[in-house]
């Protein structure tokens, strides 16, 4: 982590930090009780104190939950020390039953949450099952589409399963397009399978939407990913949307649908859906097609 802005009116200096997740945090320098390095960190703290360090290129690691308004206690580290990316405490990102509700439900398709990212990279998540009397809360990891505990493939033939596997990847750990999934995040994930104990589900991310799935609206009314047609003004329904993306100066939401018949090119087309950067994670309901490109398509929420 980098510290930001500083303000060292206090014994220990409050700092802003961007962590490795790319996010903001507030956390107060103290001294450092680790034989390692805690010379060289309480420099580093003196340095904050004395204003010294103006210009923010001071590492830091966090070590503990204050509980309070500072968030965080961390202390300062030397360069040559790695930074993991998270130490005792955990900041933790949950999920509530309403806001899944307020998505989706479904047999075996769900709103989650990354909490925090696995030693391996793939997110740790939080999410709710749905049956007919009661929610379950689950526990589990993301993966790609492709795993040794996947379920029988649904509706998908081999060439849609190998192009989930890759966009699930991209979606995961990031691509060109797409930043990786980050601590906070949302996404619709299908389950894949659980462990022997059934105490860890595994999930993979939706591309689609598919009839198999059996995913209702909060309504109640059955939902899956539709393409009317391709030319501009056909309409789209119940897009997840996977990514965001700079538009024409702009946040505009990324997801993708199949491709249409006989057109040469990847099973799916990318879809940039201007005004929906905020839906990463959710479902767009509608859009119409403003215009059909040769390798994406541009539409517009229909609210």
């Amino acid at each position: 982590m980098y510290a930001g802005d500083c303000d060292n009116s206090q014994n220990d200096p409050l700092v802003t930090v961007v962590g490795l997740d790319k996010k903001s945090y507030t956390v107060r320098v103290v001294q450092s009780t680790n034989s390692e390095h805690a010379k060289t960190s309480n420099v580093v703290r003196q340095q904050l104190i004395d204003g010294k360090e103006k210009t923010g290129q001071v590492r830091v690691m966090i070590i503990k939950n204050n509980g309070s308004n500072d968030r965080y206690l961390a202390v300062g580290v030397p360069t040559k020390v790695p930074v993991k990316r998270y130490t005792q405490d955990k900041p933790e990102f949950d999920i509530k039953v309403d806001e899944a509700r307020q998505v989706l439900t479904g047999k075996n398709i769900y709103l989650a949450r990354c909490m925090f990212l696995s030693k391996s990279g793939n997110p740790t998540i939080r999410m709710y099952g749905f049956d007919v009397k009661k929610s379950i809360r689950l526990f589990g990891f993301m993966q790609t589409s492709e795993g040794s505990r996947s379920r029988r493939p649904l509706g998908r033939d081999i060439t849609q399963l190998y192009a989930d596997l890759e966009i699930s990847a991209s979606i995961i750990y990031g691509s060109k397009h797409r930043k990786a999934i980050a601590p906070g995040d949302y996404t619709i994930v299908r389950l894949q399978g659980k462990n022997p104990k059934g105490n860890i589900t595994f999930a993979e991310p939706v591309i689609n939407i598919m009839p198999e799935d059996e995913a209702f609206s909060p309504t109640g009314e059955s939902i899956h990913t539709i393409v009317e047609g391709y030319k501009p003004g056909d309409l789209i329904h119940n897009i997840p949307i996977t990514g965001s993306r700079t538009q024409d100066n702009e946040f505009a939401g990324l997801g993708n649908v199949k491709r249409q018949d006989g057109q040469e090119g990847f099973f799916y087309k990318t879809i940039i859906v201007a005004d929906a950067a905020r839906d990463k994670g959710k479902i767009v309901s509608l859009a119409r097609i403003v215009s059909d490109d040769e390798s994406v398509i541009f539409a517009e929420k229909v609210e």
